[in-house]
């Protein structure tokens, strides 16, 4: 139903002049009127469109109403069509003169369907009422069944005795008879019109006869009769003036169908990148008013029906577009289309125009139906879309490259066109025109970081732009974006002029928050892997640092020791001396070992490689890497170890013995000439904390300040 009600909308929007579109459901409702239909009567759209549909606003004249309410019953009945006279009040209160001719167009849920067409013909009534004015009879017309006084001349009025305000609306036995009621008997008025002859009459007031002639007619829709007053020497029949009224509006008919045409021919010459264009009948399978300025598409005429045209077209056409066709190319399938509620038909494919031109085109079909003849008629293009495909394969390039949004500064009109608009879903703004600066405000405050958005929105002024691009040649920035989920993006917007004239300029919008993120991700593994070259280095320093000290002390003994053995000539010292050189060389031997492993020096990291050697044995190395240079110093070194202990240690030996030659190194180091330092070894009977032996080494040298003891280990 809704499909059919746009159907009869779209038809009354192609009939000239004021169209109302009235469903009857216990009385009038309208659902369509054309937008000049308020200003007939002085209102608003808005004024009108709140009146009643029926009889909006009061706007029919009381006395109209009620007689042209009958016929309009009658009609609707019968489900015929309906012409009307009346007379509407205008807004400054004088009398509007129309004519109606409603159409019966169907039934839509058992209630009858009328389009109006409305005329004024108060220049009509007006032209009507000049003629009478200046005619030398007084005329006057009355309705036959009130009694009522629906129109009078000057010459009227002076025969009455009366002003027209005082004639008008009143029942004409007060005004001519002087009579209270009506008595038809006594009412001369209507004795005229029941006589063949003329009535002649006197009026005691203006003290003149008159001869009068009464006729039955129409005023409006009103059934009335209109009385001729003369002198008894002149007279006018008013009967020519009726019939030249019932021309005119034949005229006025005749006119609305050639507006019709031409309203159609109108169309045709809408398109300026039209190839060709075509009226059809579809109907009576016509083709005419067709014009091409292209040989190959002027053959599309010849055959002069629509089908032939169709023919020709698909012969222009290749086998694979014909194929893709979306609708029958026939007369038939265009009217089983617009049966179906299609009144639009679109087809794209390749024309080849000329011999060596071949453009992309698209036909378009609009069908509607006549409403005097009821003919479906139609109008087709065929319009040229080269550019338009060429614009749409250049978009799509552009977004292939990720551009979000794209767009053209028109400078000197101030207005935008988006091109490519990918920030909001199912909206559709591509290829749609805006003013710049309210295009500038809508986008800010929807998408740009609020913190931001007056710099945006400077820094994408034209002014700016244009004065960031006369400098450079080219200008961006970038600028955060608040999304839908309420994540910030980060994105750049580009400008570029086109063309020579700089009066366009180009803008790109691209997302560039992931190449950033990646690009920080990137940065940032530069910078830990730098850390970490640079936490090597210091730890290859330290090791150094560290393993240098601990080479120190073994290497002191192994000379110490060297040198004793050289003065000796007793083969048992030099056996021990050697010894003890053997056991602070395979300490420095390790060492040198351990230090070669760089591994160990870049990450300073240490592994554990534990075994099982004699607790004394470990006790007597380490004593032996320190004892010539105590004794050296004139330090007492002396040594505590269980009795017949025999234990075994299960320990990283090299590890041990380190710290242990460490400290008893730094204890001789730091005591002074004849100082003491003991290395006491104590078997517990109660381990603690799962040891059972404690070790001690004790000298009497300078000791620690307190504040160092916190970090001493």
């Amino acid at each position: 139903m809704k499909k059919t009600l746009d159907e009869i909308i779209d038809i009354a929007e192609l009939i000239p002049g004021y169209t109302v579109v009235y469903k009857y459901d216990r009385g009038l409702k309208r659902i369509y009127y054309s937008k000049n239909v308020p200003a007939l009567t002085g209102y608003t759209a808005e004024e009108y469109g709140n009146m009643d549909s029926s009889n909006p606003g009061g706007l029919i004249l009381p006395s109209d109403l009620v007689s042209i309410t009958r016929k309009m019953e009658e009609g609707i009945i019968a489900r015929k069509n309906i012409d009307v006279s009346y007379r509407l009040v205008h807004k400054t209160n004088k009398l509007v003169w129309v004519r109606t001719h409603a159409n019966y167009i169907g039934d839509i849920d058992g209630c009858p369907l009328y389009l109006a067409s409305i005329y004024d013909v108060s220049d009509e009534k007006e032209n009507q009422a000049s003629l009478l004015e200046i005619s030398d009879r007084g005329v006057a017309v009355f309705d036959r069944d009130t009694k009522e006084v629906l129109y009078g001349n000057s010459l009227f009025f002076s025969y009455a005795g009366k002003t027209e305000a005082e004639c008008i609306g009143r029942p004409c036995y007060e005004v001519i008879c002087r009579k209270e009621k009506w008595g038809e008997s006594e009412c001369f008025c209507f004795s005229a019109f029941d006589s063949d002859t003329k009535v002649e009459t006197y009026n005691q007031m203006t003290d003149r006869y008159f001869s009068m002639i009464a006729r039955e007619t129409m005023w409006g829709e009103h059934r009335a009769i209109a009385f001729y007053m003369t002198d008894i020497t002149a007279g006018k029949k008013k009967d020519l003036e009726l019939a030249a009224k019932n021309e005119q509006l034949q005229k006025m008919q005749e006119e609305s169908i050639r507006a019709y045409k031409r309203q159609l021919d109108a169309i045709m010459q809408m398109n300026p990148n039209a190839l060709s264009t075509c009226r059809m009948n579809l109907s009576k399978n016509t083709c005419y008013s067709g014009n091409s300025k292209f040989p190959n598409l002027e053959k599309l005429f010849v055959a002069g029906t629509v089908d032939g045209y169709c023919r020709t077209a698909l012969s222009l056409m290749s086998p694979e577009e014909i194929a893709q066709v979306p609708f029958v190319p026939s007369c038939k399938g265009f009217l089983d289309a617009f049966q179906s509620g299609t009144t639009s038909l679109t087809a794209v494919c390749h024309y080849l125009i000329t011999a060596d031109d071949e453009r992309f085109v698209r036909t378009t079909i609009t069908m509607a139906e006549n409403p005097v003849s009821h003919d479906v008629e139609a109008v087709l293009y065929i319009e040229d879309i080269t550019q338009y495909e060429l614009n749409s394969s250049i978009m799509q390039q552009l977004m292939d490259q990720h551009y979000e949004g794209i767009g053209v500064l028109d400078v000197n009109r101030g207005k935008t066109t988006l091109y490519q608009y990918k920030y909001e879903e199912n909206l559709n703004l591509q290829f749609q025109t805006f003013d710049t600066q309210t295009a500038i405000d809508s986008f800010s405050a929807a998408f740009v970081a609020d913190d931001e958005m007056e710099e945006y929105r400077h820094k994408v002024s034209v002014e700016n732009v244009i004065r960031n691009l006369d400098k450079d040649g080219a200008y961006s920035f970038m600028f955060h974006f608040k999304n839908a989920d309420g994540t910030i993006l980060l994105k750049t917007i580009s400008f570029y002029y086109l063309g020579k004239d700089h009066n366009l300029v180009l803008y790109l919008t691209e997302d560039i928050t992931e190449i950033t993120r990646k690009q920080r991700e990137n940065i940032a593994a530069l910078k830990a892997e730098k850390l970490k070259a640079d936490q090597a280095m210091e730890a290859k320093s330290a090791f150094f640092s560290n393993i240098s000290h601990d080479m120190r002390t073994p290497l002191n003994g192994i000379l110490g020791f060297t040198h004793l053995a050289l003065e000796t000539s007793s083969i048992e010292e030099n056996h021990e001396f050697l010894n003890k050189i053997q056991s602070s060389g395979e300490f420095l031997l390790k060492l040198i070992n351990d230090t070669l492993d760089i591994s160990k020096i870049e990450n300073g990291s240490m592994k554990l490689a534990p075994e099982i050697f004699p607790a004394e044995k470990m006790a007597s190395d380490a004593l032996s890497a320190v004892e010539e240079t105590a004794k050296e110093k004139g330090i007492k070194l002396s040594v505590k170890l269980p009795e017949n202990d025999g234990r075994y240690l299960y320990a990283d030996k090299l590890r041990l013995q380190q710290i242990f030659t460490n400290l008893l190194g730094n204890a001789v180091k730091f005591t002074p000439a004849g100082g003491d330092v003991t290395f006491i070894i104590e078997r517990l009977n109660t381990p603690i904390y799962g040891a059972n032996h404690k070790i001690t080494i004790k000298d009497n040298g300078i000791g620690m300040k307190k504040d160092f003891l916190p970090h001493a280990f």
